[in-house]
């Protein structure tokens, strides 16, 4: 069969398939267009350059909580490249549906994986390999396969800005990987006599995020922000810090 007119599948589990929509040129020929792989600096791919592969369905998780944050999957046989994803929502959780492929059948090639945060701009080793079987299928939304970074020390906030408006304190960052919380402090000093005041103001979380902004070139605007906002009643000046925080 010719792509375009039909294909031959074999489905591993019991499902339903959804044949993709095509569209028709004048012509007659039939087309259809393919969702281009999320950009990450130093990531390179041509699925087309390879004739074999494998799939995993997987979900992510940093020091045993699942992650909810926008985190692009990278898949390795040493430095080399051999598969992209960016999460989808799958029954509430960020669920991966990552291709792996090779050129030819390897016979003992291990699979690493690295995740990209594209909100803070990092990089960080997941510590769970695989290895490459052709047309294996690892997962499934029901039992997924997890991509786990067991050990990640939390960073400070990044990119924090505060604004006042009236008596209305807004105090904003980019999501912090690996972050399930975040607790604000304040004091009248700016280096001693911080107080705990999460509890004083009530926090927002910026979740839009088009497909187009997997890139290397992410506007502010679609980046994932978090923000929290008070009301200061007293007038005076405070000093404030915010801390990522992680609850098990």
């Amino acid at each position: 069969m010719n792509p375009g007119e039909g294909f031959l599948l074999k489905m591993a589990n019991p499902g339903s398939f959804h044949y993709p929509d095509y569209q028709i040129p004048r012509d007659g020929q039939r087309f259809r267009d393919t969702e281009p792989l999320p950009e990450v600096p130093g990531w390179e791919l041509n699925p087309l350059a390879y004739e074999y592969s494998a799939n995993v369905t997987g979900v992510m998780h940093i020091n045993g909580l699942p992650v909810l944050d926008d985190v692009i999957i990278g898949a390795f046989v040493g430095n080399q490249c051999r598969g992209i994803v960016s999460s989808m929502e799958v029954m509430g959780s960020r669920m991966y549906f990552l291709t792996v492929y090779a050129n030819p059948i390897p016979t003992n090639e291990t699979i690493t994986f690295k995740a990209y945060f594209p909100d803070s701009e990092s990089t960080i080793d997941i510590s769970t390999t695989l290895q490459f079987v052709n047309n294996q299928i690892t997962g499934n939304p029901n039992n997924p396969y997890v991509f786990n970074i067991p050990n990640l020390p939390l960073t400070a906030p990044q990119n924090v800005a505060i604004e006042i408006a009236g008596a209305n304190v807004q105090i904003s960052w980019a999501a912090t990987p690996g972050a399930t919380s975040y607790k604000v402090f304040a004091s009248d000093v700016p280096d001693s006599g911080f107080v705990d005041v999460t509890s004083q103001g009530s926090f927002i979380r910026n979740d839009t995020r088009p497909l187009e902004s997997f890139s290397n070139n992410r506007s502010e605007d679609n980046r994932s922000r978090v923000s929290w906002t008070s009301n200061n009643t007293t007038g005076l000046k405070k000093f404030y810090y915010v801390k990522a925080t992680q609850n098990n």
